[in-house]
């Protein structure tokens, strides 16, 4: 509750991380150099989420790993849920690095490229008139 009156702290496990499946523990940079590979781009920094989220799909040979559109669907719907039900303008939405880039991709196509979010990262997002709209992002990737 970080110490402010009147807050009230909900668990929404759509906003749960990626699941990597039969990833989940491996070398993280073999697996970006081979999804790098599969995609014919040299540089790591070029790859696409949805590549990243399309390969993990594919590859996974314990069938666990999320499809890249129900990976936004389900971050999308928990956010607009969020949205739709508070009563504060103000917000406090504590998530995971994948589900955030996910999100401000959703929320601004521009933000199409995969990155390692330092923890601690900061974004806010404004929920006016029925429309999200990312309003700072007070941290680096």
């Amino acid at each position: 509750t970080l110490g402010l009156s009147n807050s009230i702290s909900r668990i929404d496990k759509r906003l749960r991380e990626w699941d990597f499946g039969s990833f989940d523990g491996k070398d993280i940079n073999s697996v970006f150099n081979d999804i790098a590979k599969v995609n014919n781009i040299r540089d790591k920094s070029n790859l696409l989420l949805e590549d990243v989220a399309n390969y993990l799909y594919e590859n996974d040979v314990l069938n666990e790993v999320e499809s890249w559109e129900n990976l936004k669907k389900r971050i999308w719907l928990s956010f607009l849920n969020i949205a739709r039900h508070v009563t504060d303008n103000n917000i406090l939405i504590v998530s995971h690095g994948l589900t955030i880039l996910v999100l401000l991709y959703l929320l601004d196509k521009e933000n199409l490229y995969f990155r390692i979010i330092k923890n601690g990262f900061v974004a806010v997002i404004k929920y006016e008139n029925g429309l999200f709209k990312i309003d700072k992002l007070l941290s680096d990737f």
